[in-house]
């Protein structure tokens, strides 16, 4: 009896391996086997994991695929642009920066070439551009624009006269050089023998003939005579009396600048300087003088850090 049951656990034995072996071949067979065929395939080597082992254990880098194409960039893909500066370089224009210094008007910018002008005071601007029988003076603050015939008499002359003796009389007094330019020197007489106005002057400068005949104006010359450099009043008729500047170009240089400095904006034009010059902003046109005056008066006031009450 004893030898039989010795003889049946051998037999269960070996049948319980076999039921996990082919269940680890078989993994439709009853889950009552399960824990017995994860443990074989634990056990088992994976394909990819042998195929990466060298003859000494030592695992190694599988050999890669086929690499990936590196994506292309925008910038790799399309041709090189220009610089944005040689972009703009077909929009400026060549022209001679001056800056000149008055009594008035204080410190200017003259922007000019052979056909164009643009010049300014930091308050208005004027364009000048062929057939230069027009000046299209610009007053931003309030979109307004005053178109000047230059076969008139000058709009700002008035402005200027505060202290300036009209001359009657022009002699050419001698020559110079005045910023390493060529000039003259022009003397102004009004029925006294001593001078009252001395003016410098150049013809060496290309620019717009309406620029010259403003200044000209301005300062009593027939314009054919040039642009004035330097302008200086005799501070009294006496002989000792010193030459007083009024007006000084301080600075020149050669530069560029865009091209759209010499557009006119499409401004309402103004009736007549008064109100270019004094006119309120955009909405306002209908206001008096007194009006206008006094909205300039506030600004001025709230602009030094004053108050308008």
């Amino acid at each position: 009896m004893k030898s039989w049951k010795q003889s049946w656990s051998k037999v269960f034995i070996l049948i319980l391996v076999l039921c996990h072996g082919c269940r680890a071949e078989h993994p439709d067979l009853p889950a009552s086997t399960a824990s017995t065929s994860s443990t074989a395939s634990a056990n088992r080597t994976k394909p990819d994991e042998s195929a990466g082992k060298q003859a000494d254990g030592k695992k190694t880098k599988a050999p890669d695929s086929k690499p990936q194409a590196k994506p292309v960039s925008e910038s790799e893909s399309e041709p090189l642009k220009e610089p944005a500066a040689k972009n703009e370089k077909a929009t400026m224009e060549d022209v001679l920066e001056l800056v000149s210094d008055s009594e008035v008007f204080g410190k200017t910018k003259i922007y000019c070439n052979r056909e164009y002008a643009y010049v300014d005071n930091g308050i208005i601007q004027s364009v000048h551009k062929p057939p230069w029988d027009k000046v299209y003076f610009i007053n931003r603050e309030n979109q307004s624009l005053f178109v000047w015939d230059t076969k008139k008499p000058y709009p700002f002359t008035r402005v200027l006269q505060t202290d300036l003796m009209q001359h009657t009389v022009n002699k050419i007094k001698g020559k110079t050089k005045y910023m390493g330019y060529d000039s003259q020197i022009i003397e102004g007489y009004r029925n006294h023998p001593l001078p009252i106005l001395r003016i410098t002057v150049t013809q060496k400068f290309k620019i717009p003939a309406s620029l010259t005949i403003g200044y000209s104006q301005n300062f009593f010359y027939p314009p054919q005579m040039g642009f004035p450099l330097l302008v200086e009043y005799r501070e009294s008729l006496k002989s000792d009396s010193k030459w007083m500047k009024v007006y000084e170009i301080k600075s020149l240089r050669k530069t560029q600048i865009e091209s759209s400095k010499f557009e006119v904006p499409a401004f309402k034009k103004a009736e007549d300087i008064t109100r270019f010059t004094f006119m309120g902003p955009p909405g306002e046109g209908d206001n008096s003088i007194e009006d206008l005056f006094e909205y300039h008066f506030d600004r001025k006031q709230t602009k030094d850090g004053g108050s308008k009450h």
